[in-house]
C-alpha cells in the first residue's frame, strides 16, 4: 500500500519524508482511529483519508518525529474517524477515549528563560484547549499551532470555511473567558 501513496508524490524529497511518516506514524494512526470506531475495516477507512490528506499538505509538516507532527496528525485521523461514526452511528463522540500524545518532544525554540516565564500560562491554556470537544480544539490547534487557513482547516475538518470560522471564534471566545476568570489576561487583547 505504501507505494500507491509514494505514487501519489512528485519529488524524491517528498517521497523519502512521506516514508518516514508512514513507517513512524500509520500504526499509531490505526490504533486511534480504531479506538473512535471500533471496527477494523472502518479504522482503515478513516487512515486511508487521512494519509490521502496528509499527502495534500505534507508541506506543512516541517519535523517528522515530534508532538507538533503527532497532534497534527492525530486531528486529521480523529476528523476522519468521527466523520465515518457520525455517517455510521456507531457510538456517541463521548464515549471515544483520549490518548495523551504529549509524549513526542519536539526540539525547543525558545530560550530556556523563555519557557520558564511562559510556562504557566501556556500550561494553563494548553489544558483549556485539551478540555474543548471535537472539532474546537482541532480547529484552534490548526490555525494557531500549524498556521493552517481556514480555508486547509475546512478541507481537513470537512466543513465549511464559514462554519470553521465561526467555531474558531466562539473557541478562542470562551478561552478568553476562561482566562480572565483565571486572572491572567484583563480583556484588553486584541482577536486575532
Amino acid at each position: 500500500m505504501l507505494q500507491v501513496y509514494l505514487n501519489l508524490l512528485d519529488t524524491q524529497e517528498d517521497k523519502e519524508k512521506f516514508e518516514q511518516l508512514y513507517a513512524l506514524y500509520s500504526k499509531k494512526m490505526y490504533k486511534v482511529a480504531y479506538q473512535i470506531l471500533h471496527n477494523r475495516h472502518d479504522a482503515e477507512d478513516a487512515v486511508h483519508d487521512s494519509i490521502i490528506a496528509i499527502i495534500d499538505n505534507l508541506e506543512k509538516i516541517k519535523k517528522i518525529n515530534c508532538h507538533e507532527t503527532w497532534s497534527y496528525i492525530v486531528t486529521i485521523v480523529k476528523s476522519r474517524a468521527f466523520n465515518i461514526y457520525q455517517r455510521k452511528g456507531k457510538r456517541s463522540e463521548r464515549e471515544a477515549r483520549e490518548q495523551d500524545y504529549r509524549n513526542y518532544p519536539c526540539e525547543q525554540q525558545e530560550s530556556p528563560e523563555d519557557a520558564y516565564l511562559y510556562k504557566d500560562v501556556t500550561t494553563i491554556l494548553q489544558e483549556l484547549i485539551l478540555e474543548l470537544p471535537y472539532p474546537k480544539r482541532q480547529i484552534l490547534y490548526l490555525h494557531y499551532y500549524m498556521d493552517m487557513t481556514f480555508v486547509e482547516i475546512a478541507k481537513i475538518v470537512e466543513l465549511s470555511e464559514e462554519n470553521v470560522r465561526q467555531i474558531a471564534a466562539r473557541s478562542r471566545q470562551k478561552l478568553e473567558k476562561q482566562l480572565r476568570e483565571r486572572g491572567i489576561t484583563d480583556g484588553n487583547e486584541q482577536n486575532q
